[in-house]
């Protein structure tokens, strides 16, 4: 028999989206995932604040994302992380790094970030970045989505890894940043696959 893994959601994804949730919950347990929800979050996002894995190492950064700290109306979004870490039981290892899981797309010792988190940690370069994680054994940093609208500097809405050197890449993009964003993974030895989506999920 398989070993049982569990998915941990936000309670907020169950109360709030639930046909959604009952899809994913019932996918995940065909291929025997337990599924269970984390009842201190603030909204349905749990990857931008819960901590980041790496190898044995469960790393617990700041999370005090701009888009939410300074926009008041914003603040009850604003999980405090060590909440929902003690509902899992996870032991962390602390970072002051001000991050969001959300800009971490990580395949083995590769990791993707956008430039945002240099706008969040004044002073910080890649080679002090490297240093906090020595795990990491080559940090990438692209240009973050350039839509005015897009306010959360995450990566993970833009690359996501298929294998160690194979790249999926969001479509909804000017073209003249698509062709940079493209050339510049190409040049570091990816290879890069577009994914077409509608207009209207160009920030999902």
């Amino acid at each position: 028999m398989s070993q049982i893994k569990t998915v941990y959601f936000s309670e907020h994804l169950r109360q709030d989206h639930r046909a959604i949730f009952n899809c994913l919950k019932s996918t995940l347990n065909r291929y025997n995932y337990e599924v269970k929800t984390l009842k201190q979050t603030k909204d349905i996002w749990i990857r931008d604040f819960m901590p980041i894995l790496f190898d044995d190492k469960a790393i617990q950064y700041q999370y005090m994302p701009d888009y939410l700290i300074e926009d008041k109306t914003n603040h009850k979004y604003l999980t405090n992380p060590e909440l929902p870490i003690k509902e899992v039981g996870i032991k962390t290892h602390k970072t002051e790094l001000i991050l969001d899981g959300g800009n971490i797309v990580k395949c083995n010792g590769t990791v993707i970030m956008t430039d945002k988190v240099f706008t969040e940690n004044i002073n910080l370069t890649t080679e002090d970045f490297e240093k906090k994680f020595p795990q990491i054994k080559k940090l990438i940093v692209i240009p973050r989505d350039p839509h005015s609208e897009e306010v959360y500097g995450h990566a993970d809405g833009m690359v996501r890894f298929i294998s160690e050197n194979h790249l999926l890449i969001n479509s909804q993009y000017p073209d003249d940043f698509k062709k940079k964003l493209h050339k510049h993974l190409n040049n570091l030895g990816f290879t890069c696959t577009e994914l077409k989506v509608k207009e209207d999920t160009k920030y999902a």
